[in-house]
């Protein structure tokens, strides 16, 4: 005989008694204490009930757990991965399967799937299943597995080519989980160590003071501060160049002139192989302005001197040779009256323009301002009214420098 909770049980549809056994087709009402007690066939003696058997039943499956670890949301390759299958309800007797991608992994009856060099071809859907009996069931994650992050490796400032002395600063990043990376540096294939003019601080290679020696290939790579058996590839190489000399500044004149005349144009040229360079003027040692060409469109008397520039980028700074610019006042013209002022409103008042510097001039005749026709050195204006009340002015003109002569004094009759 059998009981449930103190009352008997009778064979029903989801109960079957067959001589000492008791079979059910669980279902939730069958939860409880269960007891047997045996009677003597033919004679009314029955043994002492047994002792209660509890029967818990859970709902209609099992509650399954799937457990990854370490639980990142992507592992990368090389890592070690155990994927746990656990059932909540206090149960026994299960059979554990897994299937990557629908195809069976293991043959080992283990609730625990141990990955422990992680390839990318191990990613994918992994699903643990559980058997007890003919019940089967399931549950399935995805595991996520690619290769570490690349890094990125830059130099600063990004020049092609570096002068002796110059800092250079190399900068390794990996943009995923930024701060957790510190990084290795590496110089032609080797790994490269601190010394007084190499330095390492979080992601940068601080070369304080660059020298030929350093040129090279450079290649970095991260490892990752948490996850210790992370270590990203190095990065594609970069070429850094330092050349063995510091070369100066090339400054040329425009025109080639040994000497300039006043109100001619000049305009120096600074140049200094390499790129990003400003270049400061000096004149004497006076400052004047920051640009790669310095011009006089009319140069004076006081702009002779000595000048040079100074080409810098950062800190860096080299200093070209002195080039000289001399400035020469142009030739006066003298204009001069050879009429009679008595006779200037009886006749022509003539005018005579010279340049006394040896060389044959033509010339040009102002009036009021207003340029005149004729090239000659004199000039005859008829005196009336307007021309003794007009100012006169002359100058040379040549077909070599100095081109034309300064301006002579005004003249006027009146």
């Amino acid at each position: 005989m059998w009981f449930k909770d103190s009352s008997k049980i009778v064979s029903s549809g989801e109960t079957k008694i067959q001589g000492n056994t008791l079979t059910l087709s669980v279902k939730s009402s069958h939860d409880g204490s269960y007891l047997c007690q045996a009677e003597l066939q033919g004679r009314r003696v029955t043994t002492a009930k047994s002792k209660p058997h509890l029967l818990p039943v859970h709902g209609s499956q099992p509650t399954i757990l799937l457990q990854q670890d370490p639980s990142h949301p992507v592992i990368y390759t090389g890592e070690q991965v155990k994927l746990t299958c656990s059932i909540q309800e206090k149960t026994s007797k299960w059979q554990y399967l897994w299937q990557k991608d629908s195809q069976q992994v293991n043959t080992d009856n283990n609730p625990i799937y141990t990955i422990k060099n992680a390839t990318c071809s191990q990613k994918g859907e992994y699903t643990c299943q559980v058997r007890r009996g003919e019940m089967t069931y399931a549950k399935s994650t995805i595991l996520t597995i690619r290769e570490p992050p690349k890094p990125k490796l830059s130099i600063a400032p990004e020049w092609n080519m570096f002068y002796p002395t110059e800092k250079v600063t190399l900068k390794c990043s990996v943009d995923e989980e930024s701060n957790k990376w510190v990084y290795e540096w590496f110089k032609n294939g080797t790994r490269l160590l601190k010394d007084k003019d190499t330095s390492f601080s979080t992601n940068m290679l601080s070369i304080s003071s660059a020298k030929a020696g350093h040129s090279g290939q450079y290649t970095c790579r991260g490892k990752h501060l948490m996850r210790t058996s992370v270590t990203t590839r190095e990065t594609e190489a970069v070429q850094l160049h330092i050349k063995g000399i510091t070369p100066k500044p090339t400054i040329t004149k425009h025109e080639w002139f040994e000497l300039f005349y006043t109100d001619e144009k000049v305009q120096l040229d600074c140049n200094m192989p390499g790129e990003s360079w400003e270049y400061h003027w000096h004149k004497d040692s006076n400052p004047l302005i920051t640009n790669p060409t310095h011009t006089i469109d009319a140069v004076s008397l006081t702009d002779s001197g000595n000048y040079h520039c100074k080409a810098q980028r950062g800190d860096f700074s080299v200093d070209s040779e002195t080039l000289q610019v001399r400035v020469q006042a142009r030739p006066p013209a003298f204009l001069s009256l050879e009429t009679e002022l008595s006779d200037i409103m009886t006749g022509d008042m003539t005018l005579r323009c010279n340049v006394s510097d040896g060389r044959q001039w033509n010339y040009t005749w102002y009036m009021n301002g207003q340029q005149l026709n004729g090239s000659s050195d004199v000039l005859k204006v008829t005196g009336n009214e307007e021309t003794i009340k007009s100012e006169f002015k002359c100058k040379g003109i040549n077909t070599v420098r100095p081109l034309y002569s300064a301006l002579s004094d005004g003249f006027i009759a009146n």
